[in-house]
């Protein structure tokens, strides 16, 4: 979940999850989104790469049993559609929140 949010300290990014009832979350100040933002346009930009010099991988899908203790976390990906979505959705807060700001 991505959450545009202000307090009284300024600006800031909530990316958080939720697995099996915990909550984990990363908090990113607006003064850091610029250089965040850089990083992943970076990680697509090599990721595209890679999937560009060899044939198209598809993701393992690994569903464990409901007794199995799982050991390793299962690798997620994200599908080109759900990053255009969910940048979308980034663009659009951030535009209400300067609009609002003015």
């Amino acid at each position: 979940m991505l959450i545009l949010k202000e307090n009284p300290r300024g600006r800031f990014l909530r990316i958080s999850e939720e697995v099996n009832g915990k909550r984990n979350a990363i908090i990113i100040p607006s003064t850091g989104l610029a250089d965040f933002k850089k990083l992943l346009d970076e990680m697509v930009k090599a990721d595209k790469k890679i999937t560009a010099k060899s044939e198209p991988a598809k993701p393992p899908v690994v569903v464990p049993a409901a007794s199995e203790v799982v050991a390793k976390p299962v690798k997620r990906t994200m599908s080109e559609a759900a990053r255009a979505k969910i940048s979308a959705a980034l663009k659009l807060r951030w535009a209400k929140i300067k609009s609002a700001g003015k």
